[in-house]
């Protein structure tokens, strides 16, 4: 497929950061965020909906999404559970809510403590709330290339999962990798089969497995994908899912979609600038050694 533009949305603070054993400031975050702004990256996944009980580090989401809205030509994205957490965000004035489902019954236990069916009536009714609302809707079918609890996935029950959420009508439809299980082949023939399958809207990719996962992000644009997700430092994870692997860095993710001829608008030596900034921010706020990808 001829190479073209591939959006890039930044997932550091949200995914980047729930799975960190130490609750960081809202000052500390709003630091990361103008970093982020510094950096060129517009389209940021700014923080999560899930109630404060259950992820501690996210009780700062309003004020956050507030800060936000003062940078000029940020999209402003949040993940939302369900419809409630819809409601939440739409009242914080995001542009776009974020929405997940796994591509098994057991993922989705994990997660939402519900089996496929249950959950993609929740995100009907939640999709509902955010149409009426005005806002952007993006749902990914997280363990889309492997299930850490029952392990390789069939991509025919992907595309089957894939075509039901198409169903509830998203502007993007992302293809999750929880696990860091899957290769760039891999990566590359679910990718190109969805896209292929659902012409008329847009498909991303959210990979985990640090630097070595970046050549399936570019075999997923080769295949046409229209978005990809990454985070700074690599940071990320899942709190739900043990020992989940950290998200693809952006500074290597964006140099390699660069060099295979998939324009980003991105300036790879002002994210690596950011980028290291960012390190020394975090590695100051929790007297721990820098992330590493």
């Amino acid at each position: 497929m001829t190479a073209a533009t591939v959006e890039v949305r930044e997932v550091s603070l949200r995914d980047g950061l729930q799975d960190l054993p130490h609750v960081l400031s809202t000052e500390v975050k709003q630091q990361m965020l103008r970093l982020l702004h510094d950096g060129g990256l517009r389209r940021l996944e700014v923080t999560s909906m899930v109630p404060a009980s259950l992820l501690p580090q996210f009780g700062d989401a309003e004020a956050l999404l507030g800060d936000a809205g003062t940078l000029p030509a940020v999209h402003r994205a949040a993940f939302t559970p369900n419809a409630r957490g819809v409601e939440r965000a739409l009242a914080a004035g995001v542009e776009e809510v974020a929405l997940a489902v796994g591509a098994t019954d057991a993922l989705n236990e994990a997660n939402f403590r519900a089996g496929i069916a249950t959950v993609l009536q929740r995100i009907e009714q939640a999709v509902a709330v955010a149409r009426d609302g005005g806002c952007a809707v993006s749902i990914t079918v997280g363990g889309a290339f492997g299930c850490p609890f029952e392990g390789p996935v069939d991509p025919q029950a992907v595309r089957e999962v894939a075509r039901r959420v198409a169903a509830l009508g998203p502007d993007l439809l992302m293809l999750g990798d929880t696990t860091g299980m899957a290769d760039p082949a891999l990566v590359g023939a679910t990718a190109s089969a969805v896209v292929d399958g659902l012409d008329a809207q847009a498909v991303g990719v959210h990979l985990h497995g640090g630097l070595r996962a970046v050549p399936g992000v570019v075999a997923a644009a080769d295949a046409g994908v229209a978005s990809v997700d990454s985070s700074m430092n690599g940071l990320g994870g899942c709190p739900f899912v043990p020992s989940a692997p950290g998200n693809t860095p952006t500074v290597a993710v964006v140099a390699a979609l660069e060099d295979a001829g998939h324009a980003t608008g991105l300036d790879v030596a002002r994210l690596r600038d950011a980028d290291d900034r960012i390190a020394a921010l975090l590695a100051a706020a929790t007297d721990e050694p820098e992330a590493v990808a």
